[in-house]
């Protein structure tokens, strides 16, 4: 999260790629006429100066001054997060600072977006998991949220599929189909995304950013309609979503991907079948292994060759201090030939070494 955040803060001090990300967006809602994103200047415009078409609206936090003029908050919310599940879902490209000053409210129930300052790109692939996370939470299918979680993703080796999907179901089984004003929708999300983390399928950063807009529009709804339910309304969108994903169009063309990575897989296969064949004739193949198993037999090995070794030293200083003491070979101490006694001393003291790097269970 820090580093997508990093991104996001260095991309702002750039307002020739604000202004880019601006003219893209507004692109993508030119047949959506209730949406209003200013105009770039270009002519007047440069990395340090953004020139935009001045909007004039009523703030996103202010309800009686809507009310005043004619407007409806809560049809501005219903259609502020359809603007918003559009950026992300449809188009890739969503506003990762939604926060109330940066959403106007204009005559006829139209909203303007302001700041484009943060934008995040999502994947195909991740937008069809989150769709499906989001209609399987609506759903209660704990199951299917679980897949999601894993398929966006990519889960630690201790990972444990059942105790997931029973932490999963403890957190939103209880809040499923309340409305907002008794519980924050995105405060059960965050729990979800806690939740994954902790078991090891920490989500991508993209994610988080959505995550957190997605809460801040949370707060808009909350003052502009009390009654406003994020994760019914979600569903709504996310729904046709989900089928459009699995309509005939999307389905042939990406049907034409798989075909064209299936050709490239065909025509690369017999050079690369060549070149394994060849460098095993030639005697070059090599395997490279590693494995966690691998390292830590290894470990024991060396510590039991190690302990193997200095016991075979005790032994022959044990086996020569005993032929010297029989001798009675050179100077004696105590009565006793001195080289056998430090024989024996040696002997001793690396033996109580061995005995207790056995006991604690350490190395040589």
């Amino acid at each position: 999260m820090i580093a997508e955040f990093t991104r996001a803060m260095s991309g702002e001090l750039d307002f020739v790629r604000e202004a880019g990300s601006t003219t893209k967006i507004a692109g993508n809602f030119t047949d959506v006429p209730y949406v209003k994103i200013p105009k770039v200047y270009w002519q007047y415009s440069t990395a340090r100066v953004l020139t935009l078409e001045h909007i004039a609206g009523v703030p996103s936090s202010d309800r009686e001054a809507m009310i005043r003029i004619g407007l409806s908050p809560p049809l501005l919310v219903e259609r502020g997060l359809s603007m918003f599940l559009q950026m992300v879902f449809v188009d890739g490209l969503f506003h990762g600072d939604l926060h109330p000053g940066n959403i106007l409210a204009l005559p006829d129930n139209h909203i303007g977006v302001l700041d484009f300052g943060m934008v995040v790109r999502i994947s195909r692939t991740t937008r069809e998991h989150l769709a499906g996370l989001l209609v399987a939470l609506v759903e209660e299918d704990f199951e299917r949220m679980v897949q999601h979680f894993i398929e966006l993703s990519d889960p630690a080796s201790d990972f444990s599929y059942e105790d997931f999907q029973y932490d999963i179901a403890n957190a939103v089984a209880p809040f499923v189909g309340l409305r907002l004003k008794a519980i924050r929708s995105g405060g059960v999300l965050w729990d979800l995304a806690k939740i994954a983390a902790r078991h090891g399928v920490p989500l991508p950063q993209e994610l988080i950013v959505f995550l957190k807009t997605l809460v801040s529009f949370e707060g808009v709804g909350i003052r502009l309609d009390p009654d406003f339910d994020l994760i019914r309304t979600c569903e709504k969108f996310t729904v046709e979503i989900v089928r459009g994903i699995y309509s005939p169009d999307n389905v042939k063309q990406n049907m034409m991907v798989i075909a064209r990575d299936v050709t490239s897989l065909l025509r690369l296969a017999p050079l690369q079948l060549r070149r394994l064949l060849k460098a095993a004739l030639d005697g070059q193949l090599r395997l490279n292994m590693s494995s966690d198993e691998i390292g830590r037999v290894a470990k024991a090995l060396d510590r039991s060759s190690s302990r193997l070794a200095v016991s075979i030293i005790i032994a022959a200083l044990l086996v020569g201090s005993s032929i010297l003491t029989y001798a009675r070979a050179g100077q004696e101490f105590w009565h006793l030939p001195l080289f056998g006694l430090v024989g024996f001393s040696l002997a001793g003291v690396l033996g109580f070494y061995v005995v207790w790097s056995v006991l604690r269970g350490g190395r040589m």
